[in-house]
Parts: structure tokens; sequence; C-alpha cells
């Protein structure tokens, strides 16, 4: 093999093993407080959360079972729920492309596909209290449910953004519907939509006396 075709065979082995890289790395998205990002551990879906005091590992299998092992202050804790498995791999194969737009997508081109919920989460007056900002209270949304990190983040910062009186509530009850926005004429996907509805209940209450709901949107999740 003369010189130039050994040059040549090098410099094409590590164009391939950059290429490599790319494919396998996973791709962060930052926000004020964590960074998150997906990647493929075979058939299981990896969604990484590193905030600044802590790292969330939630991990979803096909089975629908999401184990989430958190590690802060030295220690680790690990907790299991029910999570939608189709819609954790959309996030993760479509996590170089999320765009949110805030507000609900409506117009006779889209339609709403129920996909499903993972269930109620409780947030508490003194949890609510004790954060002091939205990866704070992000954070603790996400080791009870398995509710996306960045619609976690979303819901965040509305609750704290509404200024809503801490004296005047003991817990609030978050629900996040799933939905896929589909083109109508051809019924194609164009994004995800989380409608997410925040219920405030004062002590003893079986009916909330104030009930917000707000929208978010993403490709894949």
């Amino acid at each position: 093999m003369t010189a130039t075709k050994r040059l040549v065979s090098f410099f094409m082995a590590v164009l391939m093993t950059f290429s490599l890289l790319a494919v396998s790395a996973s791709a962060a998205t930052p926000r004020n407080g964590f960074n998150v990002s997906y990647r493929m551990d075979g058939e299981n879906v990896v969604e990484t959360i590193v905030f600044s005091d802590a790292t969330m590992i939630r991990t979803v299998a096909p089975t629908g079972t999401m184990t989430i092992k958190t590690i802060e202050s030295g220690s680790t804790s690990t907790a299991r729920v029910k999570a939608d498995y189709s819609v954790y791999k959309k996030i993760c194969e479509a996590q170089y492309g999320i765009a949110t737009t805030g507000s609900e997508v409506t117009g006779s081109q889209y339609k709403h596909r129920y996909v499903g919920t993972p269930g109620p989460v409780t947030i508490t007056k003194d949890e609510v209290v004790r954060c002091r900002d939205a990866a704070t209270l992000a954070k603790t949304i996400l080791v009870k449910s398995s509710i996306s990190a960045l619609v976690a983040f979303s819901v965040a910062e509305y609750m704290l953004g509404q200024a809503v009186d801490s004296t005047t509530y003991e817990r609030v009850v978050v629900n996040s519907l799933t939905y896929e926005v589909l083109f109508v004429h051809d019924n194609s996907y164009y994004t995800h939509c989380y409608h997410q509805t925040m219920s405030y209940y004062n002590s003893g209450a079986s009916t909330p006396f104030r009930t917000d709901t707000d929208y978010y949107q993403a490709v894949g999740g």
C-alpha cells in the first residue's frame, strides 16, 4: 500500500469514528437550572436530567414501566411509575428538533388524538414554598410522575408564574393529558400537545377552589 492510500484509509477511519460518535451521542437540552438528554439503551429509553445539586436517570421499558433513579447529596433513591413508552421513544427520536409553541394548537387543519395520561401528581403547599425556582419544582414533580422533563418544567414555570398565594391552598393536583396532533388531510403526525390542568385545594376540601390550564407542544414530547 502506498503512503497516499494509507493516508486516505486513515482519514476515512477517523471520519467513520466521528460519525459513530455523533450517532451514539445524545443531545442535551439546557434549561435554567438543569439539562436533559435522551438515549437508547437497547430497547429502553433513558432520560437523564442533570440539576445543579442532583442527577435523575429515568429509564422507560417497552413494558410501560419507568424506573426513576435519583442521585442527590451522596445518596441514591429509586422509584417506579407507569409510563407511555411510545411517547418517550418519539422524544428520543426527535430530540434534535424539539420546538415548543406554548399555546393550544387550533385550526381546522389539525385534529387531536388522545394518547394517555401519566396520572395525577399531588404537590403540597410546603413543597411549592420550598421551591425557589422552576427547576427545583420540576425535580419535585419528576420524582413522582412519568411526565417528561420539559413538560414538568413547563408546569413548574406556569405554577410559579401564577403567583398564587400559598396560604390559600393545601395542595395542587396536576393532570397532564397527552395528545398527538395530526394533519386532517392525510392523518400525518405534526406534534405532541400536552394539556396541563392544575387544581388548587383548600385543606380537607374535595373540590378545587381554582383550576388553571396550560399547554405545551413539542415534536415527540
